[in-house]
């Protein structure tokens, strides 16, 4: 194949990162801007990629769009640098559900990744189902509520604590 027919073999790879990703991002965060900087993502990724080496390229350019998307909200200030962490876990939880040529490593990948954040969080039961329900089965607020039979109030104050330690055990591992 081309040049160009490996950026074009793309194109869906690019849109369902750049709108799983835009579900967990404030309104005003255009897709249409997100899916401009993944096509970046994706010509740099078939620029980089050895056809010789051992990786796919969906997989390969998977990372480098979501990366490229990741870097754009960074450049915007999007949520400021508090958010970065969340932006981070939306788009593991999005390599969890997105599909791929070897999603299986992918997926595993990415759910060690973010299990290995949370047992550091070291989290309440109830940070916990809110952990999951919010960043991985991505239900609203509301939906929310509805499961864990609390009132939608309450929501905004779990998840904010979940943040913290999400993002206190996040600079743990890096250190």
């Amino acid at each position: 194949m081309t040049r160009d027919e490996l950026i074009r073999s793309l194109e869906r790879r690019v849109k369902v990162i750049a709108f799983q990703l835009k579900r967990r991002l404030p309104k005003f965060v255009s897709v249409n801007e997100l899916i401009n900087e993944g096509w970046l993502g994706a010509i740099h990724a078939v620029d980089r990629w050895d056809p010789e080496g051992n990786a796919a390229l969906g997989p390969f350019a998977g990372r480098r769009i979501l990366g490229a998307m990741i870097d754009y909200l960074r450049r915007q200030k999007v949520g400021g640098r508090a958010k970065d962490l969340s932006v981070q876990l939306c788009a593991l939880g999005a390599a969890i559900n997105q599909e791929s040529d070897t999603g299986e490593f992918r997926r595993a990948e990415a759910e060690l990744t973010l299990n290995a954040i949370r047992q550091r969080a070291d989290m309440t039961k109830r940070e916990s189902e809110v952990y999951e329900l919010s960043f991985i089965r991505e239900m609203s607020n509301d939906e929310l509520a509805r499961e864990l039979g609390i009132h939608v109030s309450r929501i905004p104050v779990i998840k904010k604590n979940v943040m913290k330690r999400l993002k206190a055990a996040a600079s743990l591992s890096r250190t």
